[in-house]
């Protein structure tokens, strides 16, 4: 079963096939997509109203240099509010784009444009693949990561990985994801390794599933 309502199960294998080749741009045209689908055409009716905005390239907060590939954002009206939900880095399917540094990026942007007590979701994918994390930000010092899981047809989250995420604030701007210290991206590999690598024309029914765990979250 396809997670995206307009593509059948063939259609979906043949993009899959494409997007081992193609361009960051087209890999995040898919999650624009399927965020479009998953929250942007179901925002809740009646008060208090809230929509959601898609942003492509957008800048982090205090990160004037920087641009995240897609941003969804909550607004809410009464009272007026305006907060990233949703961070996500689409990269092409290379090797030099290793999960590492799209958690390395994602996270960071994930920090600059939060506040004590938020929760972003963080979509990480590389060419056909994503995977799925949840940032929580506990205080000014104080972050954790937790990988969405798939178990018997629940969508559970994986343990906390904490004392990481802080660690990301390091990177000078200008350069480099990847350039932060040793111990860090040695602790971003194995929390790597523990997450699901999910596939988008096989992994539909838990992609799927994971996307509308979270769509709730955001009502």
């Amino acid at each position: 079963m396809s997670f995206l309502d307009k593509f059948n199960a063939q259609q979906m294998q043949n993009l899959a096939r494409h997007l081992e080749n193609a361009s960051e741009g087209a890999v995040n045209g898919l999650w624009n997509t399927a965020f479009h689908q998953y929250f942007a055409y179901r925002a809740p009716v009646g008060p208090p109203e809230r929509t959601y905005l898609l942003q492509t390239e957008a800048h982090p907060p205090g990160l004037p240099t920087h641009r995240a590939d897609i941003i969804l954002s909550r607004q809410t009206y009464t009272p007026l509010f305006f907060k990233w939900s949703i961070v996500c880095e689409g990269k092409v399917n290379s090797n030099v784009q290793a999960w590492d540094v799209i958690l390395t990026q994602a996270a960071r942007y994930a920090v600059e444009s939060s506040n004590n007590g938020d929760i972003l979701y963080i979509v990480g994918a590389r060419g056909r693949t994503v995977r799925f994390w949840r940032f929580r930000r506990v205080s000014n010092n104080s972050y954790d990561s937790a990988d969405f899981d798939y178990v018997n047809g629940n969508v559970v989250l994986g343990p906390d990985v904490r004392h990481v995420l802080p660690a990301l604030t390091l990177v000078e701007e200008g350069a480099e994801e990847k350039d932060v210290v040793t111990g860090d991206i040695e602790l971003i590999e194995k929390l790597a390794q523990a997450q699901g690598v999910y596939d988008i024309a096989n992994d539909g029914p838990t992609i799927r599933a994971i996307l509308n765990y979270i769509q709730p979250l955001h009502t």
